[in-house]
């Protein structure tokens, strides 16, 4: 069957991640597709996303449009998330792959545990009583979903699962005078300083929730405000882009850091738009998805943390590292130290001058189409 006559349904869980795997799944590809998102998402992003997308709040929702849709394979993006997020309970996520076999169809799921989740006691054999309840949710999506396809932005260094693909899309690489485009249309809808260069600070709710609790939350949101001041300090306008608890918090404690862009969670193409355009970007998460977007542009970043997974599942971390950048010098920062620019660009110089395999490896993975026939034929 040609490429073009292919459908894909992709079904994304509440993780804004997880709907950039399905962006650059589906720029630039010859299948049909559609979209199914949470209503957070669907609401975030009206009308701007590469496929067409409706909102979905129950399993029988996903399984009525999969027998509408009759898809080639069903993209379950993550299929370990679901229960994680509050969508669908371990048992309605196994509801929902019974179905779909027996449509039947091709299942994929994505992976952020790079299939660790293949073996469940070696996984969570470190965790402690507090995260037990997350271990149990994430073992049942791993014992409904370690027989399906799992795709990954670059083979994991494991040898589980049996059945996994990469894949690469050249949109990720953006030429200079398209960030140049892409700040120039931010500015109409945001208050940016030309003549300021960006610090991006990126903070998902899950790691905010970690260095809350690390902290405590007041002197977590003052190392925030300083840091931000940084920014500030050096010339820079420093940007934001965390939950909304986050976001009221450093903007009650910061006593209006000039210039300071303070944002909950926005549409796709506005957070790709502020990722790509940045000269640094901060992350508490060294597996966040939007990472290789930047480094594959050869964009430096930095860290503050490791990021919930990698606590939460300590071998992930080792995996992670070995999987997504093997050999690479990615610089951890203090929170608790000033940014001084000049050590911040030397670290990213040591960083982009280590980065050239990890590059490689992501780029050598075959296009959405490619990909899409390889689970199709197997």
């Amino acid at each position: 069957m040609p490429v073009a006559e292919r459908k894909v349904l992709f079904v994304v869980s509440d993780d804004h991640g997880e709907l950039s795997n399905a962006v650059w799944l589906l720029l630039g590809r010859r299948f049909q597709a559609e979209l199914l998102v949470t209503p957070k998402l669907h609401a975030l992003n009206p009308g701007v996303l590469p496929a067409p997308a409706r909102p979905y709040t129950s399993v029988q929702e996903v399984i009525e449009a999969a027998q509408r849709l009759r898809p080639d394979a069903v993209f379950l993006l993550s299929g370990y998330l679901y229960a994680a997020n509050g969508i669908f309970d371990p048992d309605e996520t196994r509801q929902l792959v019974d179905a779909l076999r027996a449509l039947p169809t091709r299942i994929v799921t994505s992976d952020p545990f790079l299939g660790l989740l293949s073996d469940v006691t070696s996984a969570f054999s470190s965790l402690d009583g507090n995260r037990q309840a997350l271990a149990q949710r994430l073992s049942a999506a791993g014992a409904a979903l370690k027989d399906e396809w799992h795709v990954y932005p670059v083979m994991p260094e494991s040898q589980q699962p049996a059945r996994r693909v990469a894949f690469f899309n050249p949109r990720m690489l953006v030429a200079e005078s398209e960030r140049v485009a892409l700040r120039n249309g931010l500015a109409v809808r945001l208050p940016f300083d030309p003549q300021r260069p960006r610090w991006l600070y990126v903070l998902a709710s899950e790691d905010y929730a970690v260095q809350t609790a690390l902290h405590g939350r007041d002197a977590f949101h003052a190392l925030l405000v300083q840091r931000l001041e940084d920014a500030h300090r050096q010339g820079r306008q420093p940007v934001l882009l965390a939950p909304q608890a986050c976001a009221d918090a450093v903007r009650a404690a910061g006593r209006g850091i000039p210039g300071a862009l303070l944002l909950s969670f926005c549409s796709h193409g506005m957070f790709l738009g502020l990722l790509l355009e940045a000269e640094y970007a901060f992350y508490w998460n060294v597996f966040a998805n939007s990472v290789p977007s930047r480094l594959l542009n050869g964009l430096p970043v930095a860290f503050f943390d490791t990021g919930h997974m990698a606590r939460s599942i300590p071998a992930l971390l080792d995996l992670g590292l070995r999987s997504y950048y093997p050999g690479a010098r990615l610089p951890l920062l203090d929170i608790g130290r000033s940014i001084d620019s000049q050590v911040l660009a030397s670290h990213a110089q040591g960083e982009v001058d280590s980065l050239a395999l990890s590059v490689q490896r992501l780029r050598s993975g075959p296009t959405p189409d490619q990909m899409l026939e390889t689970v199709l034929a197997g």
